[in-house]
């Protein structure tokens, strides 16, 4: 609003955007995507889509549609084959373009009556002569979705194409056609037609097959779903909706923009084990026409006079521009009035139909023939004859595409600045994994610690060996001080070594690592998305934290070093936190999506027991990876665990002793003091007058100046909660004392593994309340983790402590022993067991001179399998989910005699063990109360316990599958022999015995199908596969 002639804010925002869109029409955006050297693999952000993965896309997705087409629209099986079905020649069915009345289309032309009639009721006939009606019938055409949205041209937006009707309505026209022998759909809409009021009418032809069974799908299975859709609504009401004359709708409502996206991004990840958004698929599509089919384009101008000011003129497409010239007239004229067969709606004449169809056909071409559009054979194609005469062969390097310099200066890597070296080596052959030699390794050590300078141990030498060698998965499990960084920090100096990235869980890692980099002449850099040329150039190390590390922009950074052939490793630091920190932190359960990048994957760790080892390799898709594995429990510290008494006050007990022991220590060694919470760590660093460190302790600045005064010794303790753990490295802490149980055994042994880091050793003293006690889970139906159960093992052990730790830690329980420190029990029991060794290793590696493994595909591989097999796995749900829609499950794994034997829902149900159901529901949800809810929070929904995927209501609304999931979990857990037979694979053993704890267990949280969902959605999704394949085992 505009005051006493001023302007108002919003005449300020209208015209800064002016002044945008102004300056966005002049300026050239950064490039969208990339091809490879051979042209055959496009790149948009971290998506890579080969010409004949997306030739294949199509092809299996036609099959898709054909088999859901035949076995669950046309009902075919062994009684009914396929062979039965009917055919139809589109060139036999005529189109009336001009048809304006409701209800018209090419179903109705009484032109084809003699080829649509006989058949529209052969459905009918057929499923008369089967008693059993499938609810299959009601599908919706989402088995067409991908050849038509995919296949047919230059892709449509979501409204666009959801927009398209295969009828006539009383207000709109139909979008979908029959023209010479082809289907074809034309749009209308388009995004600024709101603003404008103008329409554009692009057309798009389908594929010879997808037109087929479109036709086949409206003559023979449309008006079975018209008389369906009636009988089901004049059985709820006395009026009936007529079916949606949308082509994308499930009965009477169209499909949400949400419906496609979540139908195209399965078709990529079934087909392809690729997650392709809509987004994606029309950068993808548009940078293919622009880079294989510009040639061809040209042709088609080329055809026409050489008059620029027509070829502008003429938006709706033109024929050879002589013949028009001939007959006295321009050719934009003759286009407009003379000759036509199709004006569609007053902007669409068939001059421009032909143009369209061309277009269309070109793409259908790439599709079924994807080779012939390799790069040379486009070259050859637009060169003239003298020039193809005198091409190269084609194993010779062809500089056409990259080399249009005139400059052919010889290059000279000593002269030329890194970025320059790196241009250069981009447009190289790909080439596998780099190699080197232990003695280039050496130099590089003497000239980063000095000309004495020696591995730590065998262990660290072996890692660094197989990581040199080449090997794709090198994993590395170090004790604390063993040097895990020099892995990544001698190698990215190598001769020719190109970029290294090293994900950190933790900023003060980040922090500490920069140091070290910066004190060794390193050079560093931490990731920041505004200096991404800068890391392309010319870092050789880059550090980024787990949550940039997934972000869709730095994937994408990593693929584009791929390409450029700039990326040599990606190594993961601290990686046992996949495992153990994931719940709470959502970057680290996504880690495993960066084994798309195909390059060499290393993983740090200090604490990797041997009993999670399998679960690592599971989760990060591991296969046949380099192991190499020290006894990582620290021998050189001395443990002791003290109780509070009973009868004291834990506080009044715990801070004079810390206080005393605070006096023992000198200027310069330093204390840490870990406390549980927040809240007791700030008490206590006000009772102790000393600095404190937790998550929430101030911004990043003021948590490393806090870092730097505790360094500095001023004063030298430090009260902390886990978050001061990894990453800490002073090397003179010699005191480590724990107020109260740590969460797990893991975390305290990073914890103490701050002390001693100068190979001189320290104390771990825990101070333990009068009310500890080895306890289950405060959660019914929870599972307490193993390295908590070790913990408590720990704390617990009337013999040797070290010997428990060894034995989770280590796989082998190894007591202490002289001349290393003896923990509290073994000094009160002077007993002296066997030593073991200094160095140890549990390596099983081959030689890594023999067998080199250097296929960096397999983490890509492993991957595409992962993501197909979830989706898969989803379907596989949505379709059960589907098919029992309306039934009470609980009769069909319970039956009743005196329930209802015919078909019916939960809530109509007379089954006696409905009212048990009920009753257990109800208990868990008076016992969840105590534990913020049932069904922890994104678990699922409230009401129905499906996957958010699955369910988009979230309680909002009604749910679409109502009354399955939790019925079918509580009543298959009262078959005994499924409970002790089937339950423990489930991960559901520890609640085999108590219904209550089964059923809090069933809410808790539990990735399913590659998203969040529960175990309830988990067993449901078994129980449904055996209630519906009866051939897989009964219930």
């Amino acid at each position: 609003m505009a005051i006493n002639d001023t302007k108002g804010p919003v005449a300020e925002l209208l015209e800064n955007r002016l002044y945008a869109f102004r300056i966005a029409m002049s300026e050239v955006p950064p490039a969208q995507v990339r091809w490879d050297r051979e042209g055959q693999v496009i790149t948009f952000q971290d998506v890579s889509l080969s010409l004949l993965e997306l030739s294949r896309l199509i092809r299996e997705g036609i099959s898709t549609a054909q088999a859901i087409f035949e076995q669950e629209l046309c009902l075919s099986g062994p009684a009914r084959p396929a062979t039965e079905i009917p055919q139809f020649d589109l060139s036999n069915l005529m189109d009336n373009w001009d048809a304006t009345q409701a209800g018209a289309s090419f179903l109705t032309d009484s032109r084809n009556h003699a080829y649509v009639v006989p058949y529209q009721d052969w459905l009918f006939r057929r499923v008369s002569q089967d008693a059993v009606l499938t609810k299959q019938l009601s599908s919706d055409p989402r088995g067409f979705t991908r050849p038509i949205f995919i296949g047919s041209g230059q892709q449509a937006r979501r409204t666009e194409f959801l927009g398209i009707r295969w009828r006539n309505t009383l207000l709109h026209t139909r979008d979908l056609f029959l023209h010479d022998g082809q289907m074809l759909f034309i749009l209308d809409y388009h995004k600024s037609r709101h603003r404008t009021n103008a329409s554009r009418w692009p057309a798009r032809f389908l594929l010879p097959e997808v037109g087929h069974l479109v036709t086949q799908f409206l003559i023979l299975i449309m008006p079975f779903r018209q008389w369906l859709q009636h009988q089901v609504q004049t059985m709820h009401s006395s009026t009936s909706t007529p079916l949606c004359d949308y082509l994308w709708a499930s009965t009477t409502k169209p499909w949400s923009d949400n419906h496609l996206t979540r139908t195209v991004i399965r078709t990529g990840e079934q087909i392809l084990g690729k997650k392709i958004h809509i987004r994606a698929w029309r950068q993808i599509t548009v940078g293919i026409a622009i880079k294989k089919f510009r040639t061809l384009a040209s042709q088609f101008i080329e055809d026409s006079l050489d008059n620029e000011d027509d070829l502008i003129e003429d938006h709706n497409g033109s024929m050879a521009a002589v013949f028009h010239y001939q007959a006295a007239h321009t050719p934009h004229t003759g286009n407009q009035i003379y000759g036509g067969t199709i004006n569609f709606r007053a902007g669409l004449t068939d001059a421009g139909l032909q143009e369209f169809r061309q277009a269309s056909e070109i793409w259908h071409q790439l599709i079924k023939q994807p080779s012939q559009y390799s790069t040379p054979s486009l070259l050859k194609r637009r060169l003239p004859a003298v020039f193809t005469q005198s091409l190269q062969p084609a194993n010779v390097n062809i500089e056409w595409e990259w080399d249009e310099s005139p400059s052919k200066r010889v290059r000279s890597e000593a002269t030329e600045s890194t970025l320059v070296q790196r241009f250069h080596r981009c447009h190289e052959p790909r080439q596998s994994q780099q190699r080197w030699t232990m003695e280039q390794a050496q130099t590089i050590l003497k000239r980063m610690y000095g000309p004495e300078a020696q591995y730590q141990t065998s262990n660290q030498q072996q890692a660094l060996q197989y990581i040199i060698q080449g090997f794709s998965q090198v994993v590395a499990v170090l004790r604390t001080n063993e040097g895990k960084s020099l892995l990544y920090l001698l190698p990215c100096q190598l001769p020719g070594a190109r970029t290294t990235v090293v994900v950190l869980p933790l900023l003060v890692l980040k922090q500490d690592m920069l140091l070290r980099c910066q004190n060794a002449g390193i050079k560093v850099t931490i990731w920041n998305q505004q200096d991404e040329s800068r890391h392309l150039g010319s870092s050789p190390l880059i550090l980024v934290s787990a949550e940039q590390a997934v972000h869709i922009n730095f994937r994408t950074f990593l693929l584009r070093l791929q390409l450029a052939n700039q990326l040599d490793r990606v190594v993961f630091d601290e990686c046992h936190l996949t495992l153990t920190a994931s719940s709470y932190r959502k970057g680290l359960a996504l880690l495993p999506t960066l084994r798309d990048i195909q390059c060499q994957m290393v993983f740090l760790t200090g604490t990797l027991p041997p009993v999670m080892m399998a679960e690592f390799e599971q989760t990060m898709l591991l296969s046949q990876a380099r192991l190499i594995r020290s006894l990582t429990t620290r021998r050189d510290l001395s443990y002791q665990v003290v109780s509070c008494p009973m009868d004291q006050d834990f506080f009044k007990f715990a801070i004079p002793w810390i206080q005393q022991e605070r006096t023992q220590l000198d200027s310069q060694e330093r204390a840490i003091l870990y406390c549980q919470t927040q809240a007791i760590t700030e008490k206590v660093a006000t009772i102790l007058a000393c600095p404190f460190y937790h998550a929430d302790s101030g911004t990043r600045e003021e948590k490393a100046q806090t870092l730097e005064t505790w360094r500095n010794g001023n004063p030298n303790w430090i009260v902390a909660t886990s978050a001061f753990g990894m990453g800490i490295d002073h090397p003179r802490v010699r005191l480590v004392i724990h107020l109260g149980a740590p969460s797990s055994l893991i975390e305290f042994t990073q914890e103490v593994g701050r002390l001693g880091r100068d190979q001189q050793g320290g104390r771990s003293i825990t101070l333990l309340p009068p009310s500890w006690s080895i306890t289950k889970s405060s959660r019914p139906g929870h599972m307490i983790s193993s390295d908590v159960q070790a913990m408590h093992a720990v704390l617990d052990q009337p013999n040797c402590r070290v010997a428990a730790m060894s034995s989770f830690l280590d796989g082998a329980a190894v007591a202490c022993s002289a001349p290393d420190p003896l923990c509290d029990q073994c000094r009160f029991r002077q007993e002296n067991p066997e030593s073991s060794s200094t160095d140890p290793t549990t390596t099983c590696s081959p030689n890594p001179e023999e067998n080199v493994d250097c296929d960096l595909t397999i983490g890509s591989q492993m991957r595409i399998q992962q993501i197909q097999q979830e989706s898969q796995q989803l379907q596989q749900y949505e379709d059960s989910l589907q098919a029992l829609r309306g039934t009470c499950v609980i009769c069909r794994i319970l039956p009743s005699s005196s329930a209802n034997t015919k078909k019916h829902s939960f809530i109509k149900c007379w089954n006696p063990r409905r009212q048990d159901f009920l009753e257990s529901k109800k208990r868990a949800q008076q016992e969840g109360k105590r534990f913020q809810g049932w069904m922890q929070r994104y678990a699922g929904c409230f009401r129905c316990y499906n996957p958010q995927a699955v369910c988009s209501q979230q309680g909002q609304g009604t749910c679409l599958y109502p009354d399955l999931v939790m019925q079918a979990c509580w009543a298959i857990y009262q078959i005994k022999a499924w409970t002790e037979g089937l339950l423990p694979g489930l991960g559901g053993e520890h609640v085999q015995s108590n219904e209550a704890a089964y059923m809090l267990w069933l809410g808790q949280k539990r990735a399913t199908f590659g998203v969040e969902g529960s175990n309830a959605a988990w067993v449901a999704y078994h129980v449904f596969q055996q209630l519906l394949e009866p051939a897989k085992g009964s219930v």
